[in-house]
């Protein structure tokens, strides 16, 4: 198995080596920059990027997880992360890089199944993200999905915003998995 979460349009996979040159073309795209980042940022030299990719790929591990986002047919169309907080809370950020998916609907499949992957692989009970001004379809994103968006600057990073699931969607979630378990 290789990925981590599957639906029929979307699957969630690890980091994978495979795909540098796609991710090291993303951290060089200008308009991708623009939307992440309100600017275009210099260009990072494939040494450094090595460096990066590197410490992205150790820094993977039961708090951290940085995650390609594939189409069902396997085609790499961007990137999510997945931070826990704490045993029960997890901070997610998703981008769907590829501009031709883009406004598809795909990034709702893949963060509808980064929110099943958090709530029943790492069973966690609360889910949180961050965004910046510039990232306006994530934040609409976030918006129609019910999410609450905090004090700007709370996320520890001034710029950054931080967003709370709304609370009757944990309620939901914990009392599915008890009923699981409870069946099991």
């Amino acid at each position: 198995m290789d990925h981590l979460a599957r639906s029929t349009r979307i699957q969630l996979k690890p980091l994978s080596w495979n795909h540098f040159y796609t991710h090291y073309a993303w951290a060089n795209d200008d308009e991708l920059q623009r939307l992440e980042h309100g600017a275009v940022l210099p260009r990072e030299p494939v040494y450094q990027f090595i460096g990066r990719f590197e410490r992205m790929m150790q820094q993977d591990t039961a708090t951290t997880q940085h995650l390609q986002v594939h189409t069902g047919n396997s085609t790499i169309i961007g990137v999510a992360k997945v931070l826990r907080e704490s045993q029960t809370e997890a901070s997610i950020e998703l981008t769907i890089c590829e501009a031709a998916y883009r406004g598809k609907g795909l990034g709702r499949a893949a963060f509808e199944l980064l929110l099943q992957y958090c709530f029943e692989t790492l069973e966690v009970d609360r889910i949180s993200a961050t965004s910046r001004p510039c990232q306006h379809a994530w934040i609409h994103l976030l918006q129609s999905s019910g999410f609450s968006r905090r004090q700007p600057g709370t996320a520890g990073v001034e710029e950054m915003d931080r967003w709370l699931m709304p609370e009757h969607a944990y309620a939901h979630r914990s009392a599915q998995r008890t009923a699981g378990r409870a069946a099991a």
